[in-house]
């Protein structure tokens, strides 16, 4: 790498230091308390929710750079790296599917949970709601469905559990979880998880935000932590993280143990398998791929033996989420960007980018976001911020499209933190519900 690049990976690695995070980096909006509308009224505009039919004549594009921030103070928040709930959409009177092309889009369920609710929705095709799951608690962030039908829910700093069909809690496990978690078959549930540490050859005076992979049993209980700091501090790719023990970012009336600074910013976790092993002896199944999007990364790790074994981004890649491999032993992964987003498919060995969906300015989500390729090779794309998900095709045609029907009376969308799609024989459960 040239002495160029290091200085540009150094100089962007200050900056996000330096943006971030004392005590007031929130991660939430005032957005928060004035979105939260009646779940049962956003589940009945989902249902209600009509999408085009075959023959009608197809509804103008939506811009969709528009729909990303409004006011000033919106922008400033996102500029801040803050995750808003909700974001101004001046087409706000869209909802539920909008485009559906019958012939082209690859059938199955739906499956998302709104940032505004505690509750998780199952959808098919035509955004009719299938079923659906509810609590009392806090805001949901990531959900996962599981094939019995229970769902295992995260609400960010506060607790990971399990939910049964009937939204009872089977379980729970206390801790700063945040971001994603993964499902592993063998039923273990990785997720990612952090805490606050002293890290002097860091920094002398300020805390550390430091990211943890944490490893529960199917039934919650802790099994192992492995430090994601430590993995990258014991590699070759130590040099990325930044040089920043001389500053100073405590404010007036503020003490320097007040201020947490947050090197990584670890958002995926996924345990690869045989499909990425396959592609290179250096991977080997049961090993983790993180993304950590304050230094814009994603690497290959073995916990075990705390070693990172690949890392790729830097230069190419700029606040990116969703790493996933897919059946063929690429990466597809979620390019925020700063100013337009784009989806890459990354070929691990050669490291070219073999696939990309990057139509413009009019996709673009400053945070979030998470892709999924289709059974049918289409790709499900999430744009978190502006509360759409929308499915295209290899050349970049979009087939299908869901707008978040959890609008407030400010013309404000919540966002989607990931939908997934489920093909019928991957929920049993389905059969006991129509039973």
């Amino acid at each position: 790498m040239s002495a160029r690049e290091n200085f540009f990976l150094l100089a962007t690695c200050l900056l996000t230091a330096c943006l971030l995070t004392a005590c007031g980096a929130s991660e939430t909006s005032n957005a928060e308390a004035e979105t939260a509308t009646d779940p049962e009224t956003a589940t009945k505009d989902a249902s209600k929710a009509k999408p085009a039919a075959d023959g009608d004549k197809p509804k103008k594009k939506r811009k969709r750079n528009e729909s990303v921030h409004s006011t000033s103070n919106e922008m400033k928040n996102l500029r801040a790296m803050a995750y808003a709930n909700a974001t101004f959409d001046p087409n706000a009177d869209q909802r539920g599917v909008t485009i559906y092309d019958k012939e082209r889009a690859s059938d199955g369920y739906n499956f998302y949970s709104s940032r505004g609710l505690p509750a998780a929705f199952l959808l098919n095709m035509e955004g009719e709601l299938v079923y659906q799951w509810r609590r009392k608690d806090n805001l949901w962030q990531h959900v996962d469905l599981l094939p019995n039908g229970d769902v295992i829910v995260l609400i960010k700093d506060n607790v990971l559990f399990k939910v049964n069909l009937e939204s009872d809690i089977l379980w729970r496990y206390r801790a700063r979880v945040h971001h994603d978690h993964f499902r592993h078959p063998d039923g273990r549930i990785f997720v990612l998880t952090r805490k606050n540490e002293k890290h002097p050859d860091l920094h002398p005076e300020h805390l550390i935000l430091v990211d943890y992979v944490t490893v529960l049993s199917e039934d919650g209980e802790l099994i192992e932590e492995y430090s994601i700091l430590e993995l990258l501090q014991r590699s070759r790719f130590a040099f990325l993280l930044p040089s920043v023990s001389h500053h100073d970012w405590t404010k007036p009336n503020e003490e320097p143990g007040d201020v947490v600074l947050d090197f990584l910013h670890t958002n995926h976790v996924e345990v690869v398998d045989e499909r990425l092993a396959d592609r290179s002896p250096i991977f080997e199944p049961g090993m983790v791929i993180l993304s950590m999007r304050h230094l814009n990364s994603i690497v290959v790790a073995d916990l075990e033996k705390r070693e990172v074994v690949w890392l790729w981004g830097p230069t190419n890649l700029t606040r990116q989420h969703h790493p996933t491999v897919l059946d063929n032993g690429n990466i597809l992964l979620f390019n925020n960007g700063l100013k337009k987003s784009s989806i890459l498919e990354l070929d691990p060995v050669s490291l070219k980018v073999v696939w990309r969906y990057m139509p413009g300015p009019e996709f673009f989500t400053m945070s979030r976001g998470s892709n999924q390729r289709l059974p049918n090779g289409n790709t499900l794309i999430t744009e978190s911020d502006p509360g759409y998900v929308f499915e295209v095709t290899p050349e970049g045609e979009t087939v299908w499209e869901f707008a978040n029907p959890q609008v407030n009376e400010k013309d404000e969308r919540s966002a989607i933190w990931r939908m997934v799609r489920f093909q019928r024989e991957e929920l049993p459960f389905l059969e006991t519900l129509e039973k």
